[in-house]
C-alpha cells in the first residue's frame, strides 16, 4: 500500500521514505534526480524544438541539450536565465519533500 494517489511520481513509496537516509545522501540524490529530469526535458524539447513566428529555430536546441550544464534549467525561449534544476524539480515535483528529499 501506498501514501500517494496511483499518478503520483511517488506512488509506491511512503511519507518520509527516505528521511533515514544522511542528509548528504539525500543532497546527493536530490541533485542526480534533477539533472536526470532535466537531461530528459531537453531531450524533449529538442524534438520539439522552439520556432520563431516566421519558422526560424529560437535557440539551437543541441546547445541546450549538449553545451549547458545539467544543474541549471535555462528558459527554453533564450537559454539563458532559468533557476537552479533542483529548484526546478522542487516547483514540479513538491512531493519530493513529503519523501524527505526537499527542501534540502
Amino acid at each position: 500500500m501506498s501514501d500517494f494517489d496511483p499518478h503520483s511520481v511517488a506512488y509506491g513509496l511512503h511519507l518520509e521514505e527516505f528521511n533515514d537516509l544522511p542528509e548528504k545522501t539525500r543532497k546527493q540524490l536530490v541533485r542526480l534526480i534533477s539533472r536526470i529530469s532535466e537531461a530528459s526535458f531537453r531531450r524533449g524539447f529538442q524534438h520539439g524544438c522552439v520556432q520563431t513566428k516566421n519558422g526560424s529555430v529560437q535557440i539551437d536546441p543541441a546547445i541546450l541539450r549538449f553545451k549547458r550544464s545539467l544543474d541549471v534549467s535555462p528558459w527554453a525561449e533564450s537559454a539563458s536565465g532559468g533557476m537552479s534544476a533542483i529548484d526546478r524539480l522542487q516547483c514540479e515535483y513538491g512531493v519530493l519533500s513529503q519523501l524527505g528529499l526537499a527542501p534540502l
